[in-house]
């Protein structure tokens, strides 16, 4: 192993401990934004050898205690750089079409597929929304103090004592049962997506150090 570029105030040297499975490199304190670059040989038994299965078997430690977890990206070459970008933005197009479907759909719920609740005046003009119960009890909400009675059935059913009728609804009340799917898919949509910036962003920000200790 051999250590092949370094920060300009970074001195680095490697060293293979007895059992040839440790590679240690010694660099005293690096700083943010200060990196080291080697090269290293891995013998294997393998006659191919996956470069995933190499690194996913590679354990990264330090000898500072109680100090950050090491954090690993992969830098992802400039071929690897333009299909992740491809993948965002066709992910982007056919999910945000879905979304604009569903949202149509909605739309055309509200406006053309028309429902509305029934609600319940009293003699003292005391609104209820009714909800019956296995009992033959009927549950009674006020809209206004959400607070809650049982009358029987037969009481409900009384001529004139409570009489149904269909409210005005805001443009919120009548998309009260769908606005929720919205910023569900929304949210779906931002985490598939962003991973893949992720990637993208460690990447540029790999690029951005090398660049400047090249400019130097």
């Amino acid at each position: 192993a051999k250590v092949t570029k370094t920060s300009p105030d970074l001195k680095c040297m490697t060293i293979i401990d007895n059992n040839q499975s440790d590679l240690k490199f010694d660099f005293g304190l690096i700083r943010k934004n200060e990196f080291f670059q080697f090269e290293a040989l891995i013998e294997t038994q393998k006659e191919k050898q996956n470069t995933d299965d190499i690194f996913e078997n590679i354990q990264i430690t330090h000898r500072i205690a109680n100090t950050q977890k090491i954090n690993s990206a992969t830098l992802l070459n400039d071929e690897q750089l333009i299909k992740r970008k491809k993948k965002m933005k066709s992910f982007a197009m056919n999910t945000g079409v879905q979304v604009l479907l569903i949202i149509l759909v909605l739309l055309a719920q509200v406006f053309y597929f028309k429902s509305a609740p029934i609600l319940y005046k009293n003699s003292d003009n005391q609104v209820f929304k009714a909800k019956a119960n296995s009992d033959r009890l009927i549950e009674l909400t006020s809209v206004d103090t959400d607070e809650k009675k049982e009358i029987s059935l037969e009481d409900f059913q009384v001529t004139g004592k409570y009489t149904p009728f269909i409210p005005e609804q805001t443009f919120l009340e009548k998309i009260e049962g769908y606005y929720y799917f919205i910023p569900i898919l929304l949210l779906i949509m931002i985490l598939l997506i962003g991973w893949d910036y992720s990637q993208l962003r460690k990447t540029y920000r790999l690029i951005d150090i090398f660049s400047k200790h090249e400019e130097k």
